[in-house]
């Protein structure tokens, strides 16, 4: 398969290992961009690559290296932006403590009483 191939594709999921030759493939192709993608291990997404999504379905990034405030930050860019950035998106943080205070910072968050969830 030749990495143009990947351009036609609507949607994307990597899981195992790549070499650099095939990450270089799923960078420049599969990246975000897709209606949907879902990676296992996506410590190789950057804050960069979440901020230039723009309609996309879903994404599944299930283990990532980005930080709390990256993802304040790209929380504040879906509330921020007019276009819809993605309809759904899950963010795997590998270790560390999940500080919801960092992770809403800037922001008026509603908490359930009786629930977990946060609206």
């Amino acid at each position: 398969m030749v990495a143009e191939e990947f351009k036609e594709w609507m949607i994307t999921c990597v899981n195992g290992d790549l070499d650099a030759r095939g990450l270089g493939v799923v960078m420049d192709y599969a990246s975000l961009e897709k209606q949907q993608s879902h990676y296992f291990d996506a410590r190789w997404v950057r804050i960069e690559h979440l901020l230039s999504m723009r309609g996309v379905t879903e994404v599944t990034l299930m283990y990532t290296n980005l930080k709390l405030a990256e993802i304040n930050t790209f929380i504040h860019h879906c509330i921020d932006t007019e276009e819809t950035v993605c309809g759904q998106i899950t963010i795997g943080l590998v270790g560390g403590i999940l500080d919801l205070g960092d992770l809403f910072n800037g922001m008026v968050v509603v908490k359930d009483p009786w629930t977990t969830t946060f609206y």
